[in-house]
């Protein structure tokens, strides 16, 4: 399972259009850029440049969770 955290921007949309054309399973994390949430400290814990979209995946073959920021994420999805 991939968590997407992500608001309706361009970028974004790019990551979710990826992973339902990849057929890959999803969570949807709305982060509202509106409102600051980018800017939470407990999303800079996670995410510290405070940047969207970034995607957790929790099946990466390290076993650990893997995350991507920004349009990272976009090519990490694409090239595995």
């Amino acid at each position: 399972m991939i968590d997407v955290y992500s608001w309706d921007t361009p970028n974004g949309q790019k990551v979710t259009i990826c992973l339902e054309e990849c057929r890959l399973k999803y969570r949807l994390v709305p982060v509202n850029i509106r409102r600051g949430d980018q800017r939470d400290p407990g999303f800079l814990d996670r995410f510290p440049n405070g940047k969207i979209p970034a995607i957790v995946d929790h099946c990466d073959h390290s076993g650990r969770p893997a995350v991507r920021l920004g349009l990272a994420a976009s090519a990490t999805l694409t090239a595995g």
